[in-house]
């Protein structure tokens, strides 16, 4: 990330949710998504064109840049490792996964988000999230695990 607040962020996703990534969204579309009054989105637009995260011309609308993309890009990532570490590894229901991780996303670090990607490629559980025998007590070193004799 480079500084933005999540105000910023919220913004950005409005105006990528409204303009479908591509097309100019005008401000009054903007404060009627996220509920805040004209002025406020037009000092919002200005902070993030002074950024570089959107260009603006008044009268035509609000795009994002390919720097304000990737924020968004990088955020809705995030969301989406959140929703399967909390649906994968703790159980959630799909639908509280994607509540739960919106609300998470904001507070992730890089740190933790690396972990987490490194959980979700480890295969230590079943997919309902409950761990599995060997990754809790580790393996069995026994002559009757690997003697088939004893079986018949």
């Amino acid at each position: 990330m480079t500084g933005e607040t999540q105000a910023m962020r919220d913004y950005l996703r409005a105006i990528d949710r409204l303009g479908d990534g591509q097309l100019p969204v005008a401000t009054q579309r903007i404060a009627l998504q996220l509920g805040v009054s004209c002025p406020s989105v037009t000092n919002m637009i200005k902070r993030l064109h002074n950024r570089d995260l959107v260009s603006y011309e008044p009268y035509h609308g609000v795009r994002l840049t390919e720097t304000g993309k990737g924020i968004v890009i990088a955020a809705s990532q995030r969301r989406h490792l959140l929703e399967r570490y909390l649906a994968e590894r703790l159980g959630y229901a799909f639908d509280e996964a994607q509540i739960e991780a919106t609300r998470l996303e904001r507070a992730v670090t890089g740190a933790l988000e690396a972990h987490i990607e490194a959980a979700l490629s480890t295969p230590s559980a079943t997919g309902s999230g409950t761990p599995r025998f060997a990754a809790v007590v580790g393996t069995v070193d026994s002559p009757f695990a690997a003697d088939s004799e004893h079986l018949a």
